[in-house]
């Protein structure tokens, strides 16, 4: 199998509208255009496959296209969970850092204040 780029097509085309044009066509044209046209069928069959492979199989063996897409939604919607959760856990970590510091301080200082503070 070989890859088609861009440069292969204006020759073809040229070939095509001399055919269109019942200009010099044999049958040597006719198949030879037959097996670049098989060529490239066979090119976009092996994509895809390639293609179809990257999906998951629904129950009826085909490449379930759909619940590929909403598992993409299903793992969006966990991601932007898990993103609150991950704030939400955060807020109180820092919550609590700071209630142990102000508790230190006010310890801190009702100890000052009860030995009578600076002598």
């Amino acid at each position: 199998m070989s890859e088609h780029n861009n440069n292969d097509v204006w020759p073809q085309v040229e070939r095509r509208k001399k055919m269109a044009d019942g200009v010099n066509v044999t049958l040597e044209d006719v198949w030879e255009l037959l097996k670049e046209v098989n060529d490239r069928l066979s090119v976009l069959e092996h994509r895809y496959g390639y293609v179809s492979s990257a999906f998951v199989q629904n129950d009826l063996g085909k490449p379930d296209y759909d619940g590929h897409r909403r598992a993409h939604l299903q793992q969006i919607r966990t991601a932007e969970a898990m993103e609150g959760y991950k704030q939400e856990g955060t807020k109180g970590v820092i919550k609590a850092v700071i209630g142990f510091i102000v508790g230190v301080f006010s310890l801190g200082i009702v100890e000052w204040i009860r030995t009578g503070g600076v002598k």
